[in-house]
Parts: structure tokens; C-alpha cells; sequence
């Protein structure tokens, strides 16, 4: 997995080369420059990041789109069967790469404005909120994120976004890295097929990577700055 400060970029140019031709039409309509940054660095990584794991020139990937919207590898032909999972967001993006198998990756700025606890309350499961709770008041805000970009790393990874109930599968972090995942019985699936990771790549952001596992096979995720 690798992330890119956005406001690091050293060579706008030379990453719009990257970029197809629907690529750059998509960033161009952006009203908000910040926004069509963010878009450039995150596409740019992307292909980038799946060529480090292929004989293919980052150009040449293309993509497209899965039933609920997620994109997905769709050539050159002979590409090896890579996955990948995007995000972005004020000041940084990440992407995950894996090969022949589920990933999901979000990352969040800490900063942004949001009512954690109501919006825990409102959509997250019961012993979520608990945990929530539990945490010092200045900690709560920093807390709902840890919860927040675990569950999105995780539909991210399923690939079918808010089709499933945010109450319908439960996250309890630890202070020792270990991170708990339960499942009520309205969502078929087995934590044990689960492997996550979370970290603070910057002071300013919380990111969290989902990567699907065989039982007793965990994977290597490994979380790495990319210069560009």
C-alpha cells in the first residue's frame, strides 16, 4: 500500500501525462483546483503503483467499472490479475494493491468538521458506539475515524459500498494494534477471512487497509510513502 502527500507533488505535468484521455476530462471539470489535485495524484499513483507489480507501462492500464461502481483492472491483455482499492482526501491519497484478492483502503483528515458521535449513534453498531463512548472526550474525534476508515477500507474491499448496514458489522480497536471485527447475521461473513492494518501516515490523517485472507494464511501489509 502507498500514500502521496498531495501537497509534496513535484511535477504536476509529469503526472497529467499518465493519464488517459477520460482521466484528464474528469479532472478538468472539477470547479475546485484542490479537488482536481487530489484526482491527478491519486489516478497517477494508481497506475503507477500497479506497475510496480507488472511489465506495464502506466499508460496502458485500463479500467472498469464493477455492478456497485468499483473500478477494476480490465487490461492490457496478459495483465496479471491485480487488484486495488483508491482514496483521497485533503492533503494525502493512498492505494492498495494486491494481487488476486479482496483490498480495501480509506484514508480521512483528522481535521474535518463531523458530529462522530452522532453520526456513530445513528448508523454504527451498538457495542461501536460503546467503545466511542468509552474514549476521553478529546480523544472521541481521532476514535470515530479509526472506526470510520475501518469500515469503509472494509465495503471497499467487498466492493459493493453502502449495500451493506454499517450496524451489521462491528470493529473494536485496541491499543496494541489488534483490531476485533464481528459480524451479525444479517451480513455473511467470517472475520477470519479478514486481515486490517491502521495507521497515521501523517499527523493529519488516520488510514486503514482491508485485505482478504485465507484462513491461517494472514498476509504482509505494508503501508509506504511514494515521492512523486
Amino acid at each position: 500500500m502507498f500514500f502521496a502527500c498531495t501537497d509534496q507533488v513535484r511535477n504536476a505535468d509529469a503526472l497529467q501525462a499518465l493519464l488517459s484521455a477520460d482521466e484528464t476530462a474528469r479532472m478538468r471539470r472539477f470547479f475546485a483546483a484542490a479537488n482536481a489535485h487530489e484526482y491527478l495524484v491519486a489516478h497517477a499513483l494508481l497506475r503507477l503503483a500497479l506497475s510496480r507489480f507488472a511489465a506495464v507501462e502506466p499508460l496502458a492500464w485500463m479500467f472498469r467499472p464493477q455492478e456497485f461502481g468499483r473500478p477494476v483492472v480490465a487490461g492490457p491483455a496478459g495483465a496479471p490479475p491485480l487488484t486495488f482499492s483508491l482514496s483521497h482526501t485533503k492533503g494525502l491519497v493512498a492505494c492498495a494493491v494486491a494481487y488476486d484478492r479482496q483490498v480495501g483502503v480509506d484514508v480521512e483528515w483528522q481535521a474535518r468538521a463531523t458530529d462522530g458521535l452522532g453520526i456513530a449513534e445513528q448508523f454504527f453498531s451498538r457495542a461501536e458506539v460503546a467503545w466511542l463512548r468509552a474514549q476521553p472526550a478529546p480523544q472521541q474525534p481521532h476514535s470515530f475515524l479509526q472506526l470510520w476508515t475501518l469500515k469503509e477500507a472494509y465495503l471497499k474491499a467487498r466492493g459493493v459500498g453502502l449495500a451493506l448496514p454499517l450496524d451489521g458489522f462491528s470493529f473494536a480497536p485496541s491499543a496494541d494494534g489488534d483490531i476485533g471485527l464481528s459480524f451479525s447475521q444479517s451480513i455473511d461473513d467470517d472475520p477470519a477471512r479478514w486481515q486490517f492494518l491502521q495507521q497515521c501516515p501523517s499527523p493529519a490523517h488516520v488510514l486503514a487497509v482491508a485485505a482478504h485472507v485465507q484462513p491461517d494464511q494472514p498476509v504482509h501489509i505494508a503501508v509506504n510513502p511514494w515521492t512523486l
